[in-house]
């Protein structure tokens, strides 16, 4: 007798999981501009203050199990070794699932503000810093939800509470997902800036060395035109100089001549 109670008060704490969602209506909120683009994809996937209570409701079931997720999630990131070198090079597994872990229960808070969005903004950045793909970060996402999806059937009897639970789930992480996407493309843009910047420096940079060679080229051929004159000065110079060694010779030749008769002549004399 004692086991069915047991049994039955189980299976109707099971059933209640989500009728204490009300009790939280007045500690769950969203703190975002009216007029923002944040409220604007809430109102696109229906979340409500309504459904982040339903949410908060969740959370102790979602901490009772929360190692069986975030082992789930570490065993099929294990399978692709792109990833696990990732992780290795900049953190390590350990202290990832701590981080995991606190990531989780925020989501399950029931609270959407600007700190809420930042800390995701801030996973993106980290995610796009260490070369992350996004591909990896949507289907990491999808491990979570089975997980999660897996954890509400075993613990929901109630096919309608259980698809009021579904609901709200992926609609909350439907919005992490808006939010690291959108801060992954925000990265992405700023790097292509980046990039196209170093470009034009590199092209400005180009420009500049063409118009000093240019200038270089102008100043190089002005100084050989200079050298060729130059040069047709020293073959002329030469030349002359050529002509003005024969003469010598020449004159030198007729004074040897000269001083030959002379000597004839004063031998004679001597005579």
């Amino acid at each position: 007798m004692a086991s069915i109670l047991s049994i039955l008060t189980k299976k109707a704490e099971k059933n209640s999981v989500l009728n204490l969602s009300n009790d939280f209506i007045n500690e769950v909120k969203i703190n975002v501009p009216s007029d923002s683009e944040w409220q604007k994809q809430l109102n696109m996937i229906s979340l409500t203050l309504e459904d982040l209570s339903l949410i908060r409701s969740l959370k102790p079931l979602i901490s009772e199990n929360i190692e069986e997720i975030v082992d789930q999630f570490y065993k099929n990131i294990e399978h692709v070794p792109g990833l696990l070198q990732i992780i290795q090079k900049h953190s390590s597994v350990n202290r990832l699932k701590v981080t995991l872990i606190k990531h989780i229960q925020e989501m399950f808070d029931g609270v959407i503000d600007d700190i809420y969005i930042d800390q995701r903004r801030v996973i993106a950045h980290i995610h796009f810093k260490i070369g992350l793909q996004p591909k990896w970060y949507i289907c990491s996402f999808q491990d979570m939800l089975l997980s999660i999806l897996s954890i509400l059937d075993k613990n929901i009897e109630s096919k309608t509470e259980y698809q009021r639970a579904v609901k709200v789930v992926t609609k909350i992480l439907n919005f992490e997902q808006q939010i690291v996407l959108e801060a992954f493309e925000f990265e992405q843009i700023k790097e292509r800036t980046r990039h196209e910047e170093q470009k034009q420096q590199i092209t400005q940079s180009v420009g500049n060395s063409v118009e000093e060679l240019a200038s270089i080229s102008e100043e190089t051929s002005a100084a050989l035109q200079e050298l060729t004159s130059k040069a047709d000065e020293v073959v002329v110079f030469a030349k002359d100089t050529a002509e003005s060694a024969g003469e010598v010779s020449k004159n030198s030749l007729a004074g040897k001549n000269k001083l030959e008769e002379h000597q004839q002549m004063i031998n004679k004399v001597k005579e």
